[in-house]
């Protein structure tokens, strides 16, 4: 019995936080059957890579497939992840499922043996979760046994992370333009067009939910409901993560439902929703926002694998090293016309100096400073010899006062 134990344990917690954790989409995708649609090749509309993305259409297979052929559908990531899990959307379900998973793309071992399908109808999501946490690059969901649809298909497949990682927010709601991302403006959260937001570079559309269960923005506040009031739908921003946990009043507590809300998890029955077209954010009744129509209550989580808080300050600081690269040679006969002359502009060369004082101190940072070429299109040893040119100005600057 006691060799079950840690099995049971690990089956608990993931079915207990699984809703807590971002989906991973794959990068890539294949699959051993694709229906042609008259095209020898497979036709384009149905290929693997349609369920890579749920707005993106659907794999289908070949159809009419005897009781016992396997047909596999594999998707692939472009890094390894820890997972503890797998999302299946099927379009047309299949009789039998198994799941392979491989930790380098192209040794699979099995994850689920095969399994008849949990549902009778033609489409629905099921979660399969895996035995213990698995190191995953690669996996593969094999199917058999058609139903009398004759075809097998899958909307989208994701892994089910195994750890909190960074991840965006999507909404749901309708936008004419564009996917619109939840992110940061100062104390307050507002709707932003997600392509906007990424190129801003500065983090501020990307959450992570801390070991607290509270739901952090990347400059370390948290999702908190003012004052614990939902009357009106209360007012939600940002602010001190400790401070709202010590209210006691779950505030600042959410979790990922398994209908994408983003549920208080400690404090009633709220949801969070949005007024107008995403000015504002509110908690609305789970169950009265799930009747919106425009879904402003869903909330769909993108996992990010590479910010770096770092690379922000490197792409701040590159505008200052760039203006003062440009004004360099300016500076430097500006110095050399002050310390000719009988009478020393003291002025003039405090002048040329505050710059270069200025940009000493933005690269006083190596790891940040390392950043900077390849965010700027340029090598590092262009960068270094702007930097040793402007600390010998400065020891001019001083030398001449």
């Amino acid at each position: 019995m006691t060799s079950l134990l840690p099995a049971c344990c690990f089956l608990s917690c993931i079915l207990a936080c699984v809703w807590a954790q971002p989906y991973v989409a794959f990068d890539i995708a294949k699959a051993s059957s694709t229906y042609s649609s008259g095209n020898l090749a497979g036709s384009p509309d149905f290929a693997a890579e349609r369920a890579l993305d749920s707005g993106s259409g659907y794999w289908c297979s070949a159809g009419s497939h005897a009781a016992d052929q396997v047909v596999s559908w594999t998707g692939t990531l472009d890094a390894r992840r820890k997972a503890i899990g797998l999302k299946i959307s099927w379009a047309y379900g299949p009789g039998e499922v198994k799941v392979l998973t491989s930790p380098d793309g192209g040794n699979f071992e099995e994850a689920r043996c095969w399994q008849a399908s949990s549902r009778d109808g033609v489409s629905y999501e099921e979660s399969v979760m895996f035995d213990s946490i698995r190191d995953v690059k690669a996996v593969t969901v094999a199917m058999r046994g058609p139903k009398e649809w004759q075809y097998f298909g899958i909307n989208e497949v994701a892994l089910i992370s195994a750890q909190p990682e960074p991840f965006m927010l999507i909404s749901g709601i309708t936008s004419e333009a564009q996917e619109q991302c939840l992110a940061a403006q100062g104390s307050s959260l507002a709707l932003q067009p997600c392509n906007a937001a990424i190129a801003a570079g500065d983090g501020q559309e990307i959450f992570q939910f801390n070991g607290e269960g509270q739901l952090q923005q990347m400059d370390g506040q948290c999702v908190i409901l003012a004052g614990g009031a939902t009357s009106g739908g209360g007012s939600v921003g940002l602010g001190d993560c400790e401070q709202a946990l010590r209210a006691g009043d779950g505030r600042s507590l959410w979790e990922v439902s398994p209908n994408a809300q983003m549920k208080m998890s400690a404090a009633g029955n709220y949801c969070l929703s949005q007024s107008g077209m995403g000015e504002g954010l509110l908690v609305q009744d789970c169950g009265e926002a799930s009747g919106s129509i425009d879904a402003r209550d869903k909330w769909f989580l993108s996992a990010v694998s590479d910010f770096d808080p770092a690379a922000r300050a490197a792409l701040g600081g590159y505008p200052l090293l760039k203006a003062a690269a440009d004004a360099l040679g300016g500076v430097t006969a500006d110095l050399q016309a002050a310390s000719a002359g009988c009478a020393k502009s003291a002025v003039q060369v405090g002048k040329t100096t505050v710059l270069l004082e200025t940009l000493a101190k933005a690269t006083l940072i190596p790891d940040a400073l390392a950043m900077i070429p390849a965010a700027a299109h340029t090598d590092m040893g262009s960068v270094q010899q702007v930097v040793d040119e402007a600390r010998r100005a400065i020891a001019v600057a001083h030398a001449s006062l």
